[in-house]
């Protein structure tokens, strides 16, 4: 008898015991929503492209069309005999809508090859230094004695363009200052190279190679790699898909805005001011940091088209963990 009050005693406390324990609902984690990093080093990437096409016109020896003031041009200063050419900036708000401020002083080579002063020229290299560069407040610094180098990629001298793209190697390193927060500094190494994609096209480039590249009519495209820290100091490394290289299509200007400017002291003149943004318009890169997981960048839609200029706007997506968040690209980085 006792043994068997004693087996009902357990299985009560069994009984008890299992309806007590609720079992806990499966519950599905966080989704990943840190869009942050993939900002940063998008706006990197489009003040290294930027730098990138104020040197190509400068090397052309033309005014820097999209980074003039609204009204007049900027002039370079082409030094034949000292091989440098000068661009200065004085708190000027350029055609794209941003602001900059110092000086551009490209240094052009002619090694081994003779005749090599233009960015068109068979062999070209230049060296590329600052002199108090700033982009809407943002100080633009090459990291101690380094320079951005270029360099002409297209061989043999007599290529022809009607079936040779021009393309150029571009890299180096900058620091990005923030004007008022340093927790938003940004350190990038970048290894790149820019195509001509329509090097054919007698507009843009003519067949005899003795006329400067038209670069307002310009298909271009970026492949290669940055790596660095972003804001928040977190090491990153950005590597752009080959096969999905960055896009710039410079026809293309999204939300060209007008409006006018009215000057600041007597006699208060009005001048007309528009903007002429050119952004990332295709492409995708792998963006991987120390404390995230790896992410996909996409510029335009995420299935690349044929063609890119169909696509003018400032939108792409951040694609993370199977998830693609929607971004707008253009909105100015504080």
């Amino acid at each position: 008898m006792k043994k068997i009050v004693l087996s009902f005693s357990i299985l009560s406390a069994v009984a008890l015991f299992g309806f007590g324990c609720k079992k806990e609902k499966n519950v599905a984690p966080e989704p990943d929503l840190e869009l942050q990093s993939s900002i940063d080093v998008s706006y990197a990437m489009q003040v290294i492209s930027d730098i990138d096409m104020i040197c190509s016109f400068m090397a052309e020896n033309k005014p820097p069309v999209f980074y003039n003031p609204s009204l007049g041009d900027l002039v370079p200063n082409l030094d034949t005999t000292n091989k440098i050419v000068k661009l200065a900036f004085a708190n000027t708000t350029c055609l794209d809508g941003r602001v900059r401020d110092g000086s551009f002083f490209l240094n052009y080579e002619q090694v081994g090859v003779r005749n090599t002063s233009y960015f068109r020229d068979f062999g070209y290299k230049s060296k590329l230094t600052f002199s108090a560069y700033k982009v809407d407040g943002w100080k633009i610094k090459t990291t101690g004695v380094s320079q951005i180098t270029f360099a002409n990629l297209v061989a043999p001298v007599n290529y022809d363009p009607k079936t040779t793209n021009l393309s150029w190697s571009f890299a180096g390193d900058i620091t990005l200052e923030h004007p008022s927060d340093t927790t938003k500094n940004m350190y990038v190494n970048f290894n790149l190279v820019k195509t001509l994609l329509n090097t054919s096209t007698a507009t843009v480039f003519p067949t005899s190679k003795q006329q400067p590249i038209n670069w307002p009519l310009a298909n271009i495209d970026y492949k290669g790699v940055l790596f660095g820290t972003t804001s928040r100091n977190v090491p990153f490394k950005y590597e752009i898909n080959s096969a999905e290289p960055i896009a710039r299509i410079f026809t293309c200007t999204p939300n060209k805005v007008y409006g006018v400017g009215v000057a600041a002291a007597p006699p208060f003149s009005v001048t007309p001011r528009f903007s002429e943004y050119h952004p990332f318009i295709n492409g995708t890169a792998a963006l991987t940091t120390s404390t995230l997981y790896p992410r996909v960048v996409h510029y335009g839609p995420e299935v690349r088209v044929e063609n890119a200029a169909a696509t003018c706007d400032n939108s792409g997506a951040v694609t993370i963990k199977g998830i693609s968040y929607p971004i707008d690209f253009k909105t100015e980085y504080k």
